[in-house]
């Protein structure tokens, strides 16, 4: 496929020439037309995949493609025998590291399921023993049982409610799929959790959203439609245009 092709030339290259671009679609669509490789080139540029620097050369953005650990496939292995999580979300504190520049130390689990089955599934995880679980229902419960509980855990499990329409993307491994959180909801929930990311504020904040932005392809209409879920539209619009304009 043309995508893959370019995400693989970006392992080795940033930027590409049109003229690369036009062979690398060719080597993929041998009886293209002119007219169909201009609309893939459009429609790359709309996704953020591609970005125009010059009249023939394009920086090529990254897809986003988180790593999932052990701890957290064995979370879902046990949550999918046992529940429905075709609307749930599970991802790792840990995949900010990939872009901040100090490495924090604890990491956990986070676990976004509806609220009718949020008591079930904390009290399932608790009983499989596969970690220190951890459920938020208020801003209350976050700040004191990160105060006191959270850091110090040994492979903390956070289960919290999840917040309608959130931009998640399903994983496929094998016959598995993982629902899981896209980079665009990774940054709206940076932004807007004061206390559960509160470890990436700062200075670590600013370098993880300049790193996502640089090099990533990012949707913005899903980071607005998801910060305005979470009450952040205009404040997250004013951050970003006030320290990223040239990458939106």
């Amino acid at each position: 496929m043309f995508l893959s092709a370019i995400q693989a030339y970006a392992l080795l290259h940033r930027r590409i020439e049109a003229r690369k671009l036009q062979e690398l679609y060719a080597e993929n669509y041998p009886k293209h037309k002119e007219s169909d490789f201009f609309w893939q080139v459009q429609d790359l540029k709309s996704q953020n995949i591609l970005k125009q620097t010059l009249e023939n050369e394009y920086q090529i953005k990254y897809l986003f493609a988180p790593t999932i650990d052990a701890d957290l496939w064995a979370v879902h292995t046990f949550l999918a025998q046992n529940f429905d999580l075709s609307r749930a979300c599970l991802w790792s504190s840990a995949w900010y590291n990939q872009f901040s520049l100090h490495q924090t130390i604890q990491n956990f689990c986070i676990v976004e399921v509806e609220k009718e089955i949020g008591e079930s599934v904390f009290y399932a995880l608790k009983k499989a023993g596969l970690g220190e679980v951890f459920w938020l229902q208020t801003k209350e419960d976050e700040e004191i049982l990160l105060e006191k509980y959270i850091f110090e855990a040994e492979k903390p499990i956070i289960v919290r409610k999840t917040i309608s329409k959130a931009p998640i993307q399903k994983i496929t491994v094998g016959k598995t799929t993982f629902p899981t959180a896209t980079l665009e909801k990774m940054l709206v929930d940076l932004y807007a959790d004061e206390a559960l990311l509160g470890t990436y504020k700062g200075a670590e904040q600013t370098r993880i959203f300049e790193n996502a932005l640089q090099n990533y392809a990012i949707d913005f209409k899903k980071i607005f439609a998801y910060s305005q879920r979470r009450g952040k539209e205009q404040d997250l619009k004013k951050y970003l245009f006030e320290n990223f304009s040239q990458e939106i």
